[in-house]
């Protein structure tokens, strides 16, 4: 079932944009209830969101999908904190040094969702506050 939502990730600008978010909405939703092997496997699914957050709207990245992501990034990044600490990195530079508005925009919602899926202290030990 996992393999058949991630296809709405990787061709994301083939679908309708609602499609696209109903897929997300239910892979985060399912997350919850996977055991620890179907729990490593949403590591490439949490790649393959990150990535789709850095595409322009005409290649799938609306904003109703990048809200999607947003909303179900909290919910993954228990599963595998050294990918999803790597990939807030990655989103900030971005988001600091980015040229394009769709990546910033993409990367400020996946700074939103990992800095909520690992809470307050995540934003403290980062220093979030005094970078900005």
């Amino acid at each position: 079932m996992l393999a058949n939502l991630e296809r709405f990730i990787d061709d994301a600008s083939q679908y309708k944009e609602e499609s696209v978010h109903h897929a997300i909405t239910l892979i985060g939703t399912l997350s919850r209830y996977l055991d620890k092997n179907g729990q490593k496997k949403l590591i490439h699914t949490f790649e393959k969101m990150m990535a789709l957050l850095l595409r322009p709207k005409n290649k799938g990245a609306s904003e109703m999908v990048n809200k999607s992501i947003c909303k179900c990034v909290p919910k993954l990044v228990h599963y595998f904190d050294e990918k999803a600490k790597h990939a807030f990195n990655e989103m900030f530079q971005i988001l600091r040094h980015g040229k394009h508005e769709h990546e910033i925009r993409g990367a400020a919602y996946g700074c939103a969702g990992i800095a909520k899926g690992f809470g307050l202290k995540f934003f403290i030990e980062r220093d979030i506050l005094g970078i900005i």
